[in-house]
C-alpha cells in the first residue's frame, strides 16, 4: 500500500529540488529520472516554462504566495515487497498519469529509510497549454491512481474505500419521499417521454413551475432546473432519470431524437427488446445502455457492430499519428521558445554583469539565478545552431494555432474511445442476450 501526500512549494525549486535528488538516498542518483526537463537543470527549466506562460498568457510575472512547484510524496508501507527499480516505475506511471504528461516533473526513489518513498516534484504551470496546476480536491484522484497501481504491482490496498451515490441526507429524503431531487428527476422524465422536440421539453416545464436555464450553449454550458421554492438551480448532468441517463441539454436531444426514429417501423433495437422479455437482462441498465448505443450509432443487423467499431478505431489511429506528428514539433519550438525568451529577458543583465568593475561579484551573487538562466538558454539557443534573433511572437502564434488543434484532436479522439467502448460492450451483451435466450432469435438479419 503507498500512502499519498501532496504539498505545495512557494520558496525556492532549487532546494527541494537538492533535497528529493541527494546522491546518498538515491543511489547515486540512479534512482532519479525527469520528463520533459532535464535533472540536473529542473529550477531552471521550469522557469523557462513560465516565462514563455507570461509571454503567452500576458500574465505578470511573480504573484506573493504564488505556487512554484508541487511536491508529491508516495510513501510505500514497510511490508510490501517492492523494489526500488519498481517503486520507481510506480511513480514514473503515476506522474504520468496524474500529470497527463503536461507538466515537467522529476521523481526521485529515495531508500535511506525504513520504507521506500518516491518524492515527485512538478511545474506549477503546464508546458502543453500554459494553464496552472489546479490543486482542488486532487487527493481522491491522486489516491484512486496510485492504489490502482499497487493492485496491478501486487502490493496491498485496504478494501474499505468506498463511496456512496448519495449523501445520508438526501437518501432519508428519497425514502421518505420528500426529495426535491428526486420529484424533480421524476417530473423531468416524465416531460421528456411526452416531448416532441427539445424546445416543446423546455416549453412543458415551464408550464408545470419549473424555471429552465442555459438552454442554449451560447448563455451557459450547462443546462440546469429549479423547482418552485428552491432556492438554487441544479445542472442538469447531476439528475438521472429512470434509465441512467443524466438530462445534460445533449443527453435529453438525443433521447427525444432516438424515441422519434424508433417509431418508423420495427427497429433492430426494437426486436433486440422484444426478445429480452422472458430473459433476466429485461429492462436492466446494460440492456438500456446497450439498445441506446445501437439506435445512437445506426446499427441495423449484428453484423455491423464490428463494422462500425472497426471504422472508428481506424479514426483514432489516425487521429494519434497527427497527434503525435504536431506535439513533436510543437515540444521543440517550445523549448526554443523558452530558451529565446530567457535569453532576451535576462540578456540586460548579463550585460550589465559583463560590464560591472567594482561591485561586480556582489553584483553576480545577487543574480546568481537569472545569469545561471541566461547561460543554460545561450547553451541550448547554440547547442542547436538557431540565432537568437528568432522572431518569438511568429513562433508563439504557430504554437498557438497547433496546440488549439491538437486539444480539438484529443478532445474528438476520446470521444470516439468512448463510443468503441460503449458498441463493443452492446455487441457483448446482444450475445448474452441471444444465448440466455436459447439461442433462438426472434429474427435473423446477419
Amino acid at each position: 500500500m503507498a500512502i499519498i501526500k501532496i504539498h505545495n512549494i512557494k520558496t525556492t525549486v532549487e532546494k527541494a529540488v537538492d533535497y528529493i535528488e541527494n546522491p546518498e538516498k538515491t543511489e547515486d542518483e540512479l534512482l532519479v529520472s525527469g520528463y520533459n526537463c532535464d535533472i540536473h537543470a529542473v529550477a531552471t527549466e521550469f522557469e523557462i516554462t513560465k516565462l514563455i506562460a507570461e509571454q503567452v498568457k500576458g500574465t505578470s510575472s511573480k504573484k506573493d504566495n504564488e505556487n512554484l512547484a508541487h511536491h508529491v510524496v508516495q510513501s510505500f508501507a514497510p511490508y510490501d515487497k517492492v523494489t526500488p527499480a519498481q517503486a520507481h516505475e510506480i511513480g514514473r506511471k503515476f506522474a504520468d498519469e496524474f500529470l497527463q504528461g503536461k507538466y515537467e516533473y522529476v521523481i526521485a526513489t529515495h531508500v535511506d529509510k525504513g520504507h521506500i518513498h518516491n518524492h515527485i516534484i512538478f511545474n506549477s504551470v503546464s508546458f502543453y497549454d500554459f494553464k496552472k496546476f489546479r490543486n482542488y480536491k486532487i487527493a481522491g484522484r491522486a489516491r484512486a491512481i496510485s492504489d490502482r497501481l499497487c493492485v496491478e504491482n501486487g502490493l496491498y490496498v485496504p478494501a474499505f474505500r468506498r463511496r456512496r451515490s448519495h449523501g445520508y441526507y438526501e437518501w432519508e429524503q428519497r425514502k421518505n419521499k420528500t426529495s426535491w431531487v428526486g420529484q424533480l428527476e421524476e417530473i423531468l422524465q416524465d416531460t421528456i417521454d411526452h416531448a416532441e422536440s427539445f424546445e416543446e421539453f423546455c416549453a412543458m416545464l415551464r408550464d408545470q413551475g419549473i424555471q429552465v436555464d442555459n438552454t442554449d450553449p451560447a448563455q451557459g454550458k450547462h443546462i440546469k432546473f429549479k423547482m418552485s421554492g428552491q432556492q438554487r438551480f441544479c445542472r442538469g448532468y447531476n439528475l438521472q432519470g429512470d434509465d441512467g441517463q443524466d438530462f445534460s441539454r445533449e443527453s435529453i436531444i438525443k433521447r427525444i431524437s432516438d424515441r422519434q426514429q424508433s417509431r418508423n417501423g420495427v427497429s433492430y433495437a426494437d426486436q433486440l427488446e422484444r426478445i429480452s422479455y422472458k430473459t433476466r437482462l429485461h429492462k436492466s441498465q446494460a440492456l438500456v445502455n446497450a439498445l441506446n448505443v445501437i439506435r445512437s450509432s445506426h446499427i441495423n443487423k449484428e453484423s455491423d457492430f464490428e463494422i462500425r467499431a472497426a471504422s472508428l478505431d481506424q479514426q483514432i489511429s489516425d487521429m494519434r499519428d497527427q497527434i503525435k506528428e504536431v506535439d513533436d514539433k510543437n515540444a521543440e519550438y517550445k523549448k526554443v521558445v523558452g530558451y529565446l525568451i530567457t535569453y532576451n529577458k535576462y540578456l540586460p543583465i548579463k550585460d550589465e554583469a559583463e560590464r560591472k568593475g567594482i561591485g561586480k561579484r556582489a553584483f553576480i551573487a545577487s543574480h546568481k539565478s537569472e545569469l545561471e538562466a541566461f547561460d543554460y538558454a545561450l547553451r541550448e539557443i547554440e547547442k542547436r545552431g538557431l540565432s537568437t534573433t528568432i522572431d518569438v511572437d511568429k513562433v508563439l502564434e504557430l504554437i498557438k494555432n497547433q496546440d488549439s488543434m491538437v486539444e480539438d484532436l484529443h478532445k474528438r479522439g476520446k470521444e470516439i474511445e468512448q463510443q468503441v467502448q460503449q458498441i463493443r460492450k452492446a455487441a457483448q451483451l446482444v450475445k448474452d442476450l441471444y444465448k440466455e435466450n436459447d439461442g433462438q432469435r426472434g429474427f435473423k438479419n446477419r
